[in-house]
């Protein structure tokens, strides 16, 4: 998918009144692990994490997100050509690393895609007034778009929605039923059982019917007002984890989950990503990110096992985790590695 294709995408279901701003999202002041400062610095974690909180109402079997920054990935491809393409090179296609990272894009992008089209973003007004969004983030059964808003805009926009309330900066929207009798027969799409919210500076829309929508919104905004923790807040290991390896440019972290294996071994077209088994098996816990600021591409990988690291499993990471860059470090300390590498793509 060309670097056009990719914003017609998205143009056509999400993302109204946006303008661009400069550079990656700020980091936000996370509390490091101080146990785990050998293993790289802790920089904090991104603020992306703002909205992923500790305690979701989709979180029987683990998380899940997936996020990229859009206007870092739309710099770099105006002066290299599609990032997709160039990490569909052959060389690369057996390492963890660049696949889980590459799943992060498709995750985030398609996933938003489709879990966008009930909410009926006008596609005429999103051609008069998108610019530039500054990121996107699939995390569990919700989508994220960070930006700049026209929050009337967004809200004029949407049909089968009635305001529920506000928390904060967002206003919060649910969806009726259509069979109501103020709405039997008047709407185009079946928004009962989802919601969103909007801010200035933030959409947050749920993207699942099987799940109360304002449940997943309340949790998410909520964590990004600070009224409750985040996943990093309530847990030293994901904050060391995404303070080490969450600041890429395309970032998957999945963690607590009872199958990691299946969550990861698929990208969302169905091609299989082969993380290894003695890696996905007994991992509670992956963050793998890639940053594609220059000409060189550089990733981190941050794991960590239910089992203390052996022989095997160190051999396993060698084998399978930054194993194509050209410039590659693992660090191992009990239950936990950090690998980073750099490409010349």
């Amino acid at each position: 998918m060309t670097r056009l294709e990719r914003r017609e995408l998205l143009t056509s279901v999400c993302a109204a009144g946006v303008v661009a701003t400069a550079g990656c999202l700020e980091t936000s002041n996370g509390d490091a692990d101080s146990g785990s400062n050998s293993l790289g610095d802790h920089r904090g974690v991104p603020e992306y994490v703002d909205y992923i909180p500790a305690n979701s109402v989709n979180r029987d079997n683990g998380g899940q997100f997936a996020y990229t920054d859009l206007e870092q990935v739309d710099r770099y491809e105006q002066e290299h050509g599609p990032l997709d393409e160039q990490l569909a090179n052959e060389r690369l296609e057996d390492d963890t690393l660049i696949g889980l990272s590459e799943m992060a894009m498709e995750l985030s992008l398609v996933g938003s895609f489709f879990g966008l089209l009930p909410y009926t973003f006008d596609d005429e007004f999103l051609d008069e007034n998108f610019r530039e969004m500054d990121g996107v983030m699939l995390v569990d059964a919700t989508v994220v778009l960070f930006g700049e808003f026209d929050t009337d805009d967004v809200v004029e926009m949407t049909t089968g929605f009635e305001r529920y309330g506000d928390h904060g900066d967002f206003e919060m929207y649910e969806g009726v039923d259509p069979n109501s009798h103020e709405q039997e027969g008047t709407l185009t799409t079946d928004t009962d059982g989802l919601a969103y919210a909007v801010s200035e500076d933030a959409i947050v829309a749920s993207i699942s019917d099987d799940i109360d929508g304002l449940d997943l919104i309340e949790e998410v905004t909520a964590a990004a007002t600070g009224d409750r923790d985040t996943i990093a807040d309530s847990h030293d290991s994901v904050d060391w984890a995404l303070g080490a390896a969450g600041h890429g440019h395309l970032v998957l972290g999945v963690w607590d989950a009872e199958d990691t294996e299946r969550s990861v071994e698929h990208s969302d077209d169905g091609e299989e990503i082969d993380p290894q088994d003695e890696l996905s098996e007994d991992a509670g816990l992956m963050v793998s990110s890639l940053d594609v600021d220059t000409e060189t591409v550089t990733g981190q990988f941050a794991v960590q096992f239910d089992e203390a690291i052996d022989d095997e499993l160190e051999a396993s990471l060698d084998e399978h985790v930054g194993q194509t860059a050209d410039d590659r470090d693992r660090r191992t300390d009990d239950h936990r590695a950090l690998v980073s590498g750099s490409w010349e793509l």
